[in-house]
């Protein structure tokens, strides 16, 4: 899945410094008012949002497994050249940053990924993004192997916190007011404030691709979708990658961005592709 821009410019998604998911972990004695920027953002956005809003990440695990290829009732419009209106711009309001929030008493657990939404043929608002940072292994769990066929299926290390071993998983209890909660929120850039979006639910998933598709709750203002070119970049395309970093890097072109991290558009190549083997691709 590519980008389509201007002529031979493409745009990637990337995260310095964030790692393209950093986790956060710390330990006891949660005073927010002593925690990095970022920190504080995300936690204030899992404290602020009702319950009713946001599903936990329980939920969302169990969706990312079972929904798993699913193929959805949408279409993408075909824009392989775009019109001038929907070429992609720099302009850092078309991307997105996604966190995956786990907090018990005075735990908690954060990562993070970029994400852009889609145009698709009913309207809705979804956004495509990463699958590793609510993925990433720690360990399988034995009994939804089972259930699934699957023995790969792995638990969220979000939803193992620290010093607590193996106290939660998928079949964790519903999350509990002050005890524990979770959640994932897309935070969106609208001119000089941000907008918080509890997700409500992850539509589909390709694992091996590393992508999911999730869609946000009560979007109270239209998020600018990003065309898609149904043909992958040759060799030698140039692309702009969107690089995220927590604290402003030494070099110049570095603008504030979302939750008081740093974002900068930077200048790449296509080198090639390779299969799940690692062999080398032609596209042709």
């Amino acid at each position: 899945m590519s980008l389509p821009g201007p002529p031979r410019r493409r745009l990637c998604f990337m995260v310095r410094s964030l790692r393209a998911g950093l986790t956060r972990n710390l330990g006891r004695g949660l005073h927010t008012s002593g925690l990095p920027t970022l920190d504080r953002f995300v936690l204030g956005a899992l404290a602020t949002a009702p319950s009713v809003e946001r599903s936990s990440l329980p939920t969302l695990i169990q969706q990312y497994l079972t929904h798993s290829g699913k193929v959805l009732g949408v279409q993408l419009p075909y824009e392989s050249r775009p019109s001038l209106a929907r070429r992609v711009s720099d302009n850092n309001c078309d991307i997105h940053l996604i966190a995956h929030v786990a907090r018990e008493g005075d735990r908690h657990k954060i990562t993070l990924s970029s994400g852009f939404a889609v145009d698709v043929s009913d309207g809705q608002s979804i956004l495509v993004t990463c699958a590793h940072t609510l993925e990433e292994v720690r360990h399988i769990s034995r009994s939804f192997s089972r259930i699934y066929n699957d023995p790969q299926i792995r638990w969220s290390p979000l939803l193992v916190l620290p010093d607590v071993p193996n106290c939660s998983s998928l079949t964790a209890p519903p999350d509990l007011s002050d005890v524990r909660s979770s959640g994932s929120f897309v935070f969106s850039q609208s001119g000089p404030d941000t907008v918080t979006y509890p997700v409500a639910s992850i539509l589909s998933s390709l694992h091996r691709s590393d992508l999911i598709l999730l869609s946000p709750s009560s979007v109270r203002s239209h998020l600018r979708s990003l065309p898609i070119s149904p043909y992958p970049s040759l060799a030698g395309t140039p692309i702009r990658a969107h690089f995220v970093s927590e604290k402003r890097p030494e070099e110049d072109g570095w603008q504030p961005w979302i939750g008081g991290t740093w974002s900068k558009w930077v200048r790449g190549t296509v080198l090639g592709y390779r299969d799940f083997s690692g062999r080398e691709a032609t596209v042709s």
